[in-house]
């Protein structure tokens, strides 16, 4: 069960939201089930929610999957509920998966609807092309919506299995979406990295190049202040380099050309530092200034991570920004943000309850401040998270 109560200005909201969640597995003969489905009121309204309801059979005499109902499926499109069938099979190395049925959004992710849609995965797995290991992927869907538009989605990941030669990176990957009827990259991923090690030290150089459209997913606290990043579609070119001393000390450094859809090109810079203390305390800090046409920013940003006790767990973030715009002129913002999360054990329950606490506060010079506070009481009915502490 959870409660949820919300009163920011422009947002308030109030929810009471129960959920489901069965399992039916018989590996004698290959069936397998589930159900998810949540019953919420949400200012004054009632809402049911199916969002998982399917049954599929393993067909061991083709090496096939077959599935059928409400599936959960991701990928280029997000997050999403399929009502229809997939089918899978695997021979030798080789994965291929043919999908089809109506999209439904799913609520809180990137997610889509639609009146149909279908395609086809294969993956391909190369455990030995000239000293790399490779993992291939190509796949085509068919969205119908008001419109019928196809995508191609593509990627290849290839990690060294030996020590490379100088100009052979350690590992590269490329990832692809491409809109058939538009002609365009949807976004499209390159990225390697070259790894170069000495006793117990370690140096990687890594070069980044994409074209994205950020989604608009909730951002964390410290997101907020990096929000100018993911404005809109945009290019950029990266090249960073890290030193890692031991197992305490990370230190790295790049530089990124930005080239944006709205809001202006630029240039940014950013350090970073990580240290692991004997004492079980993580310190991040991270200092980046960023160079645009209509805005430049000067910011550094920490975090310390440190287990309080063998049941609490806390972090410490703090951020101190300059900005000039020619909308705002010239900003300060200051923000503070304390995590603490602690294990509770009951002598009751087969599973401890978890507590988390949560409290910030933003000051701003140009805009109001902003206050935080957030406590949340959890259960897990099971055991998969016995292992953190």
């Amino acid at each position: 069960m959870r409660v949820e109560q919300d009163n920011r200005h422009f947002q308030k909201n109030s929810r009471i939201e129960e959920r489901l969640d069965l399992v039916y597995d018989n590996p004698t003969s290959g069936l397998r089930g589930g159900l998810a489905l949540a019953l919420s009121q949400h200012q004054g309204k009632r809402e049911e929610t199916l969002s998982q309801f399917y049954l599929e059979k393993k067909l061991n005499n083709k090496g096939g999957l077959l599935s059928l109902g409400r599936l959960q499926r991701s990928d280029a499109l997000g997050f999403y509920t399929l009502d229809g069938l997939l089918f899978k099979r695997v021979v030798d190395r080789k994965i291929l998966t043919f999908y089809g049925g109506i999209p439904n959004r799913t609520d809180d992710f990137y997610s889509i609807e639609g009146k149909a849609l279908y395609g086809f995965d294969l993956q391909i797995f190369i455990p030995q092309f000239t000293h790399y290991a490779l993992n291939g992927r190509i796949g085509w869907q068919r969205l119908k919506q008001q419109h019928t538009s196809d995508r191609l989605n593509i990627g290849w990941r290839g990690v060294h299995q030996q020590t490379p030669t100088l100009f052979f990176p350690s590992s590269f990957s490329l990832t692809g979406h491409y809109l058939v009827n538009e002609k365009i990259w949807e976004n499209i991923q390159l990225s390697a990295y070259k790894d170069f090690k000495k006793n117990t030290q370690s140096e990687r150089l890594r070069i980044d190049y994409e074209t994205v459209e950020p989604g608009k997913d909730k951002l964390t606290f410290k997101d907020r202040f990096y929000s100018l990043y993911t404005r809109g579609r945009q290019s950029q070119f990266k090249v960073g380099y890290q030193f890692k001393q031991g197992h305490r000390n990370t230190w790295s450094l790049s530089g990124r050309c930005i080239a944006r859809e709205f809001g202006g090109n630029g240039y940014a810079a950013v350090a970073t530092m990580d240290y692991h203390s004997n004492r079980g305390w993580l310190l991040t800090t991270q200092f980046d200034q960023l160079a645009l046409s209509n805005e430049h920013i000067n910011r550094i940003y920490t975090e310390v991570k440190k287990s309080l006790s063998s049941r609490i767990r806390g972090t410490l973030s703090g951020v101190l920004q300059q900005q000039k715009s020619r909308l705002m002129g010239n900003a300060h913002s200051m923000g503070i943000e304390v995590q603490l999360e602690s294990r509770i054990k009951s002598k009751i329950l087969p599973s401890p309850l978890w507590l988390s606490a949560q409290a910030s506060t933003i000051r701003n010079s140009r805009l109001a401040n902003e206050y935080r506070i957030a406590v949340r009481l959890s259960y897990r009915f099971d055991d998969r998270t016995q292992a953190l502490f």
